[in-house]
């Protein structure tokens, strides 16, 4: 778990630089960046995946670790490979500005068939 205490010992290097509330934000991490809400505790008893390789590493934390692309719970959600991004958006857009405005983005930007 060397990567995981490195990374806290960072993160509480500069408290001040990571105040993130999930009570009243939305936050989202994509791969590795899972890690970092995982040492923050902002995963603690929550479902949350990460980059495939990096699963080992968030189940050391106290994160029910779930082996999908996208996985939300409550205002915080993480993606796992780089193609959740587009998941990952509009799950924020939802959150922030409504499901009517997330559907307008997606059907201005989704493949075409």
């Amino acid at each position: 778990m060397l990567y995981s205490n490195n990374l806290q010992i960072w993160i509480f290097t500069y408290p001040g630089k990571f105040k993130l509330d999930s009570s009243r934000q939305t936050i989202a991490a994509i791969d590795s960046g899972a890690l970092i809400l995982a040492a923050l505790g902002l995963l603690n008893n929550k479902r949350a995946t990460t980059y495939p390789t990096a699963f080992e590493a968030l189940r050391k934390f106290d994160v029910n670790v779930v082996e999908e692309p996208f996985v939300s719970d409550g205002n915080i959600a993480t993606g796992a490979r780089c193609l959740s991004g587009d998941k990952l958006a509009l799950w924020i857009i939802e959150k922030l500005a409504g499901n009517d405005i997330s559907a307008q983005v997606y059907d201005s930007v989704k493949p075409l068939r």
